[in-house]
């Protein structure tokens, strides 16, 4: 879908909504004030022909100031309503989240609200997030910032479908393009075993439905299962392993750990 083309108003009120909504009444209140002053000065008069631009120009910005001394603080003060409101949607779906007794809470989630859960996480690490307006940046959702250096994050809310190394490689192709120091991809379901070999071997990270799950419950990651133990604990999302047999392939009739939450989790165990 093309992007609608914004005018000054609406890139402004983007970028204000972006910070705290305290600077965007702190603004508010600066423009009024300079505006109310501008417009009461007196208006220039031009003394002879030479001085006519000067006087044209001087009425152009008095009649901006006075329209503006009015406009310019709605629209300002409409940019701090936006942020706070942004800020209390997403402070109330990332608790709702941490909170949640669903075995994956990421699947009901729409992709918009993924995305703006993923940004909240990278927010209580520390980054500066800013959105792209439906991933036109070149795929990239989200722009992280932090001690100079930027990084960029693609967002993929897919439950039924595995997240491959061709989405890892368009992060790539825009990381190096655009100079960024690194890159996250993250999905509410799982990657394909050459997405995560081709990530390792280029400096992107990639975060799964279960271990962004176990970040935001902060939940620790499952202990490597040893012998000792008697029921190990599923690699993928935590959860208790039961025995099963292998029905075919190479291990036909063999035992193996299986994932209790099989089939949402497919997480397994080679029992040797």
């Amino acid at each position: 879908m093309a992007r609608r083309r914004q005018s000054g108003l609406d890139i402004l009120v983007e970028i204000v909504s972006y910070f705290h909504w305290g600077i965007g009444v702190a603004l508010a209140i600066s423009a009024y004030l300079f505006l109310h002053w501008y417009a009461g000065q007196e208006l220039y008069v031009a003394k002879d022909m030479s001085e006519i631009s000067s006087g044209m120009l001087s009425g152009v910005f008095h009649g901006l100031a006075g329209a503006g001394q009015y406009l310019f603080p709605v629209v300002l003060l409409f940019a701090a309503a936006t942020s706070f409101f942004n800020r209390r949607k997403r402070h109330n779906l990332y608790e709702t989240t941490q909170a949640s007794s669903s075995v994956n809470p990421l699947d009901n989630m729409s992709w918009q609200e993924f995305e703006m859960l993923v940004g909240e996480h990278f927010r209580r690490e520390g980054y500066g997030v800013s959105e792209t307006a439906d991933g036109a940046d070149g795929g990239v959702d989200l722009v992280l910032k932090i001690d100079g250096a930027t990084y960029f994050v693609q967002c993929k809310q897919w439950k039924a479908y595995k997240v491959g190394v061709k989405t890892v490689r368009e992060l790539l192709g825009v990381m190096t393009s655009r100079g960024a120091a690194g890159g996250y991809v993250v999905t509410s379901g799982r990657f394909t075993v050459d997405a995560e070999k081709f990530a390792l071997e280029n400096n992107v990270q990639l975060i799964d439905g279960a271990q962004l799950k176990r970040i935001i419950t902060k939940t620790p990651p499952p202990q490597p299962w040893t012998q000792v133990q008697d029921t190990p604990l599923c690699p993928k999302c935590g959860s208790e392993m039961i025995k099963r047999v292998a029905k075919k392939g190479s291990r036909a009739g063999k035992q193996f750990w299986g994932c209790s939450n099989f089939p949402k989790c497919r997480g397994t165990i080679s029992i040797d």
